[in-house]
């Protein structure tokens, strides 16, 4: 699953600029070492890096900004030849900072599209492994979800995508069992900090937000340990379900996960019956993303 979320992210991001599997792996060992490092940070007491993760990551990280440094390059020669490509990157090439009225450079576009891939690679990968062992295991699932399907084509674009319901509630549901990031963090207020339900948090505070928690608990999800996906044709607490954060600083890559996730299960079910087969569930392990445990076992029968 990592191979193809990889794939996805980096077409829309950098078109045709990855070219060939060289610039494939810059891309991801770059990510899969974040989270290598970001799991053992959370080790640490230590808000900031430790030195000797830093020197483990920072290889990787510059090779992949100079990746980027040189698609913009050859991007701004494309653009003012008049043969700008139509790619997330392109994009961010020809913005300009209102106060400075430069364009923006390397040093603001890599965070960002890192963002992307972070966001859309690994943590959307887990997402599908665990939506097959979710409708694998209920057959009245796979059905709705075929019945919706199955009449699709392969010129789907993004406005008809929004009208199939049914799998944006699985995919929720499937997030709300195994949300790929159990635990977000913010931070209070520099002057005043914050008071919730009478409790005072100082300023400068690290907060963190147990999503796992929220998303089991029954004053919100009836039958919480169930996976129901209809719950999601009903409205709930605006902060019941937040696999991707809250608010302003939810996560960037949020609606280019859900969506390259909704395609690939189209694809799948309007072709295929896939059920699942292992001998148990996938298990979870926490850590800055959740993740199985065990492998996802299925068979696949194609449809007819």
């Amino acid at each position: 699953m990592s191979d193809f979320t990889l794939s996805v992210i980096a077409r829309v991001a950098f078109g045709d600029y990855v070219k060939n599997e060289s610039d494939r792996e810059i891309i991801k060992n770059a990510v899969m070492e974040f989270f290598n490092v970001a799991e053992k940070w959370t080790t640490h007491s230590s808000l900031t890096m430790p030195k000797e993760l830093k020197d483990v990551y920072q290889p990787k990280l510059v090779k992949f900004s100079d990746f980027i440094t040189d698609v913009i390059r050859h991007e701004r020669q494309a653009i003012s030849q008049g043969t700008k490509s139509n790619c997330l990157l392109s994009q961010f090439v020809s913005l300009k900072d209102d106060e400075t009225n430069t364009y923006l450079g390397e040093r603001e576009i890599s965070p960002v599209l890192f963002d992307f891939f972070a966001g859309g690679v690994e943590t959307t990968s887990m997402t599908l492994q665990y939506a097959l062992y979710v409708i694998g295991t209920n057959p009245e699932i796979q059905e709705k979800l075929y019945e919706e399907v199955k009449n699709t084509t392969d010129d789907i674009d993004y406005t008809s995508i929004q009208k199939i319901s049914y799998v944006e509630h699985v995919l929720k549901e499937v997030l709300r069992l195994w949300p790929a990031a159990p635990v977000n963090g913010r931070s209070t207020n520099d002057v005043t900090g914050a008071e919730i339900n009478g409790y005072k948090i100082p300023a400068r505070t690290n907060v963190m937000v147990n999503t796992w928690k929220i998303h089991k608990d029954p004053r919100f999800w009836k039958n919480p340990e169930k996976a129901i996906p209809e719950r999601f044709e009903q409205k709930n607490h605006p902060c019941a379900w937040g696999p991707f954060g809250f608010g302003a600083r939810s996560c960037v890559g949020q609606r280019i996960s859900m969506l390259e996730a909704k395609i690939a299960l189209i694809y799948l079910y309007r072709n295929y019956k896939i059920n699942f087969i292992g001998d148990t569930d996938p298990g979870y392990e926490w850590g800055i993303t959740m993740k199985p445990t065990r492998p996802v076992v299925v068979s696949i029968e194609k449809r007819i």
